[in-house]
């Protein structure tokens, strides 16, 4: 990612004026947006005090691979005509499908020498969506970004990221869930067997409060110990719930902090 001095926009101005642009260019039907953007969306709705981390790409989720073509044929032409700075966008580079049939990612340019990646995941797609601020393209709901977080954050088979961390935490304040909803959604995506351990990097946090120091453009970030300790307290309940038999029907308390067996 390269921003020049010369721009007066930000690389998060940019990616917000190239959402808007896509949606103005009529993808509202066919692309739905999810990834740092979408959440940043959803806090800027649902708890303005709170500040969503910046992000550097755009990701995007689509049905059909004609449709993704169809975009990219109108980057250069119908989006960049859309965008309210009156940037002009471009494509750079493409990966392709070779490795990954079913995502694709490219790396675009402005007008003004900013560069960033969208990223897009290609399949079939039939959930509710959302809009969270005027003019963006829709996007996934909070309790189904939710779940997905929730679900790479509890795998085994990867570190998760302080940024995962950071939106767990974003999460825990923004909405209340019921977790006889919420748990079948992060089931399907875990795949759960036989039942599931606690992540390494979840019992023993060290690798994680030292990349969590590293997460920076945060204005008055809360201490890695305030985060983590909400974030347990959030997570910890659904882990346990993923090998019970019977599902609790406790809710989510965000002005707690607590899971609670009777909503009031």
């Amino acid at each position: 990612m390269n921003i020049f001095s010369s721009s007066p926009y930000s690389l998060q101005q940019v990616l917000r004026d190239f959402v808007k642009a896509v949606n103005a260019a009529g993808f509202s039907d066919r692309i739905v947006l999810k990834g740092g953007l979408n959440l940043e969306a959803a806090v800027q709705k649902y708890n303005a005090n709170l500040v969503a981390r910046p992000t550097v790409d755009a990701d995007f989720h689509i049905s059909k691979k004609e449709s993704w073509e169809q975009f990219l044929d109108e980057v250069p032409k119908k989006i960049s005509q859309s965008s309210q700075l009156g940037l002009s966008y471009s494509l750079k580079s493409r990966r392709g499908f070779d490795r990954f049939p079913g995502s694709d990612t490219v790396t675009l340019t402005s007008s003004q020498n900013h560069q960033f990646d969208v990223d897009m995941n290609i399949s079939s797609f039939s959930g509710k969506t959302e809009i969270y601020v005027g003019g963006y393209l829709p996007g996934f709901t909070i309790p189904t970004m939710l779940a997905d977080k929730v679900a790479v954050f509890l795998s085994t088979r990867i570190y998760r990221r302080s940024k995962d961390l950071y939106d767990l935490y974003l999460f825990s304040y923004l909405m209340d869930y019921a977790m006889n909803v919420l748990l079948p959604e992060i089931q399907e995506k875990l795949a759960v067997g036989k039942g599931i351990e606690i992540p390494y990097h979840i019992a023993d946090p060290v690798k994680l409060e030292h990349a969590y120091s590293k997460l920076s453009g945060i204005p008055n970030k809360p201490s890695f110990e305030t985060v983590c300790a909400r974030v347990i307290t959030f997570v910890y309940p659904i882990a346990g719930q993923l090998n019970q038999a019977e599902i609790s029907a406790a809710y989510w308390n965000p002005i707690q902090g607590e899971w609670v067996e009777k909503w009031s």
